[in-house]
C-alpha cells in the first residue's frame, strides 16, 4: 500500500511540473531544457521505486518459503487426492415404435 501512495505521488508531481512547465511563459529552447531534465528526473525515481518494490517483493518471498520450509520439515509427504471419477451419462435413442400399419 505504502509503494502504491508513494507511486501515485510521483505521478501527480510528474504530472504537476509537466503542466507547470508547459503553460510558464519561457522560451521554447528552456521549456525543452526542462523537459527533458524532468524526463531524467522521472526516469531516475521509477527506477529506485522499482528496485525497491523488488527488494521488498524478494524479501516477502524469502519469509514465506522460510515459514513454509518450517511448517513442513518433519511432516510425512502430502498425497494428492485422485480427481473424482465423471460419471457420464448414456444417451439412450429411442427410435420410434414401427407399427404393422406403416
Amino acid at each position: 500500500m505504502k509503494g502504491k501512495s508513494i507511486l501515485a505521488l510521483l505521478a501527480g508531481a510528474a504530472a504537476g511540473l509537466t503542466l507547470g512547465v508547459l503553460f510558464a511563459p519561457d522560451k521554447g529552447e528552456k521549456t525543452r531544457k526542462r523537459l527533458a531534465n524532468l524526463k531524467k528526473t522521472i526516469t531516475e525515481n521509477s527506477e529506485d521505486i522499482r528496485e525497491e518494490a523488488k527488494a521488498r517483493i524478494m524479501g516477502q518471498l524469502d519469509k514465506i518459503e522460510s515459514r513454509i520450509k518450517e511448517n513442513t520439515d518433519g511432516a510425512a509427504p502430502v498425497k494428492k487426492a485422485k480427481a473424482p471419477a465423471r460419471k457420464t451419462a448414456k444417451k439412450t435413442t429411442k427410435s420410434p415404435k414401427k407399427t404393422s400399419e406403416e
